[in-house]
This record gives C-alpha cells, sequence and structure tokens, in this order.
C-alpha cells in the first residue's frame, strides 16, 4: 500500500508538472486527450508512398545525370589519348624514318674499296666511324681494332668485317 502512495504522488507531481510546464489548464490537457482520436486537419499525399516515390525519381534523375557526365568526360578523355597515341605514332615514325635515311647515307657513302686490305685507309675510315650512328664504346672497339690490325694482314681482315657488320653491309 506505501508503494501505491509513493506512485499515486509520482503521478501527481509529474501532472503539474507537464501544466506549469505547458501553461495549460487541466481542461485543456483534458480535451487533447480526447482529441487524440480525431483526425489531424493536415492535407495527406496523393498515396501514402508519393512523397517515396518522388524522391526514387529525384534520386534516378540525378544518377542518370552523373552517368551521362562521366560518361563524357571518359569520351573526352579517351579523345585526348588518342589524338596523343596519334602524335606519338606520327613522331616515332619520323624518327624512323629519319634514322633510316641516315644510315642509307653513311652506308652509301662506305667506298666498298676503302673497308677492304688492298684499299684500306685508316684516316678515312676513322671519319665514318666518328660519324656514324655507332655507340661511343662500339666506335673506340672498332677503332682499336683497326690499329691494331694495320701492320697484318689477316688482323686488318678481321677488323674490316666487324666494321662492315657494324655498318649492315655484311662480309665481304
Amino acid at each position: 500500500m506505501r508503494n501505491l502512495v509513493w506512485l499515486v504522488t509520482a503521478a501527481l507531481i509529474a501532472t503539474g508538472g507537464y501544466l506549469l510546464f505547458t501553461g495549460k489548464t487541466v481542461t485543456e490537457v483534458v480535451n487533447d486527450i480526447v482529441n487524440l482520436g480525431e483526425t489531424p486537419d493536415v492535407p495527406l499525399a496523393e498515396t501514402p508512398a508519393q512523397p517515396a516515390q518522388d524522391s526514387a525519381d529525384d534520386a534516378t534523375d540525378a544518377l542518370e545525370s552523373a552517368i551521362d557526365e562521366a560518361r563524357d568526360a571518359a569520351e573526352e578523355i579517351a579523345d585526348e589519348a588518342n589524338e596523343a597515341l596519334d602524335a606519338t605514332v606520327d613522331q616515332v615514325t619520323q624518327a624512323a624514318e629519319e634514322a633510316a635515311t641516315q644510315v642509307e647515307q653513311t652506308v652509301s657513302g662506305i667506298n666498298d674499296q676503302l673497308l677492304t686490305v688492298d684499299g684500306f685507309d685508316l684516316e678515312q675510315v676513322r671519319g665514318l666511324i666518328e660519324n656514324s650512328e655507332l655507340g661511343q664504346a662500339q666506335q673506340a672497339m672498332l677503332l682499336a681494332a683497326l690499329e691494331a690490325g694495320q701492320g697484318a694482314p689477316d688482323l686488318l681482315e678481321a677488323a674490316l668485317s666487324q666494321v662492315r657488320s657494324a655498318f649492315g653491309l655484311g662480309a665481304e
């Protein structure tokens, strides 16, 4: 019984606090409780799912717009990459053609007799090697072999064979 008294006292204090806090009278609170079952005057959506459908439509439109923008950006990047690739291919093709022309000019400038033991002239062959596109190490090796072979025809023939091979002329 004692607990029931405490419970009723707590309920009265809570109710008094509510009335004091809201500024309503007991009659207003009772009317609010009675009116809880009535329909509110707030207009409802056409259908209960209409707001959700509108949100879904907006999200779909935003997603489609984002996809279109991403597709456009990807196409633009692909176009730029293709243009860069075409430019690179053109540059590489031009460089290869220039290198081929330079090799042809070098090879055509070599006197066939110059790279034989009988027609050998060290200074002319040295000029051909030093003005060629051969690497520095290969040039030094060929020149050293030619200088060493000057006094020995067999060594000179081997060195000249290496020079002809380096210029792509084949052995004679």
